[in-house]
Protein backbone atom coordinates (compact mmCIF):
# COMPACT_ATOMS: atom_id res chain seq x y z
CA UNK A 1 0.00 0.00 0.00
CA UNK A 2 1.30 3.42 -1.17
CA UNK A 3 0.66 6.66 1.07
CA UNK A 4 0.47 9.83 -1.12
CA UNK A 5 1.88 12.44 1.60
CA UNK A 6 1.08 15.10 -0.66
CA UNK A 7 -2.36 14.05 -0.58
CA UNK A 8 -4.44 16.60 1.96
CA UNK A 9 -5.82 14.09 3.75
CA UNK A 10 -2.41 13.56 5.13
CA UNK A 11 -0.69 16.43 6.24
CA UNK A 12 3.04 16.97 7.47
CA UNK A 13 2.78 18.24 11.02
CA UNK A 14 5.98 20.29 12.67
CA UNK A 15 6.33 18.57 16.71
CA UNK A 16 10.02 20.52 17.03
CA UNK A 17 10.28 23.54 15.72
CA UNK A 18 13.20 23.82 17.78
CA UNK A 19 16.50 22.41 17.91
CA UNK A 20 17.91 23.66 20.69
CA UNK A 21 18.26 20.76 22.42
CA UNK A 22 18.53 16.56 21.45
CA UNK A 23 15.05 15.14 21.27
CA UNK A 24 15.67 11.09 20.38
CA UNK A 25 12.84 10.12 19.21
CA UNK A 26 12.23 6.45 21.39
CA UNK A 27 8.78 4.83 20.23
CA UNK A 28 5.31 5.57 19.98
CA UNK A 29 2.18 3.58 21.69
CA UNK A 30 -1.52 4.35 21.53
CA UNK A 31 -1.47 7.62 19.28
CA UNK A 32 1.58 9.15 21.88
CA UNK A 33 5.08 9.68 21.00
CA UNK A 34 8.39 8.85 23.28
CA UNK A 35 11.44 11.27 23.16
CA UNK A 36 14.85 11.64 25.05
CA UNK A 37 15.70 14.94 25.79
CA UNK A 38 18.84 16.92 27.13
CA UNK A 39 16.40 19.81 27.04
CA UNK A 40 16.31 21.26 31.04
CA UNK A 41 18.26 18.02 31.52
CA UNK A 42 21.64 17.81 31.16
CA UNK A 43 21.41 13.68 32.64
CA UNK A 44 18.83 13.64 30.21
CA UNK A 45 14.86 12.45 30.52
CA UNK A 46 11.85 11.16 28.76
CA UNK A 47 8.87 13.26 27.52
CA UNK A 48 5.47 12.41 25.57
CA UNK A 49 3.55 14.37 23.25
CA UNK A 50 -0.20 13.22 22.00
CA UNK A 51 -0.20 13.23 18.67
CA UNK A 52 -3.93 13.91 18.14
CA UNK A 53 -3.23 17.28 20.52
CA UNK A 54 -0.16 17.85 17.99
CA UNK A 55 -2.66 17.70 14.71
CA UNK A 56 -5.35 20.01 16.71
CA UNK A 57 -2.75 22.40 17.95
CA UNK A 58 -1.05 23.02 14.63
CA UNK A 59 -4.89 24.02 12.64
CA UNK A 60 -5.13 26.42 15.47
CA UNK A 61 -1.79 27.45 15.04
CA UNK A 62 -0.70 26.93 18.94
CA UNK A 63 2.25 24.95 20.09
CA UNK A 64 2.11 21.65 21.99
CA UNK A 65 3.61 20.66 25.44
CA UNK A 66 5.55 18.13 26.09
CA UNK A 67 4.52 16.35 29.16
CA UNK A 68 7.68 14.25 31.37
CA UNK A 69 7.27 11.12 31.59
CA UNK A 70 10.34 10.18 33.73
CA UNK A 71 12.00 12.74 35.14
CA UNK A 72 15.85 13.41 34.80
CA UNK A 73 17.54 10.92 37.79
CA UNK A 74 21.56 11.63 39.44
CA UNK A 75 22.66 8.77 36.96
CA UNK A 76 22.65 9.14 33.23
CA UNK A 77 20.53 7.87 30.80
CA UNK A 78 21.48 6.56 28.50
CA UNK A 79 19.42 5.00 25.68
CA UNK A 80 15.46 3.83 26.38
CA UNK A 81 12.92 2.71 24.17
CA UNK A 82 9.17 1.56 24.34
CA UNK A 83 8.71 -2.11 24.43
CA UNK A 84 4.93 -2.82 24.52
CA UNK A 85 3.53 -1.21 27.79
CA UNK A 86 7.12 -0.70 29.26
CA UNK A 87 9.33 2.08 28.41
CA UNK A 88 13.20 0.25 29.33
CA UNK A 89 15.93 2.64 30.33
CA UNK A 90 19.26 2.28 30.75
CA UNK A 91 21.41 4.05 32.99
CA UNK A 92 25.10 4.67 33.85
CA UNK A 93 26.07 4.64 37.12
CA UNK A 94 29.67 4.63 39.27
CA UNK A 95 29.03 0.81 39.30
CA UNK A 96 28.03 0.34 35.76
CA UNK A 97 25.00 0.15 33.63
CA UNK A 98 22.09 -0.42 35.35
CA UNK A 99 18.37 -1.33 33.33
Amino acid sequence: MALNIKSARHQRTVVLDEQSSGFYFIGQKDGVMFYMTDKNAPMFRVVSISIKEVEQKSKAGKRTIFREVLPQKQDSLRRAFVWGDFLVCLYTTENGEVI
